[in-house]
């Protein structure tokens, strides 16, 4: 999964699907908790906004995207139909 390379604004892009841990609310709405890296780290999610369905420019296609804040530092967390992921930049084909 996330195998596939993109380059977008003069960069090289790839899905990287993660392990997310979520609090499921009574309506069906999602608060990612933590990320779970594939090494087994865990990233605390600090702070969550309103997620909204967008584009992924960067990889193509579209997701659900939560702008988070982990470790003080902004970041996006995507949901789509295949699971949780970030985009990472990739330096090899």
């Amino acid at each position: 999964m996330g195998d596939c390379v993109h380059t977008y604004g003069g960069g090289r892009w790839r899905k990287h699907y993660v392990g997310v841990v979520v609090h499921w609310a009574a309506g069906g709405m999602t608060t990612p908790l933590e990320v779970v890296w594939d090494d087994g780290r865990r990233l605390p999610v600090e702070q969550v906004a309103h997620p909204r369905h967008e584009r992924v420019r960067k990889v193509g296609g579209a997701a659900l995207r939560y702008p988070v804040r982990i470790y003080g530092k902004p970041r996006d967390l995507y949901r789509d139909d295949t699971g949780w992921f970030v985009v990472v930049r990739t330096f090899w084909p």
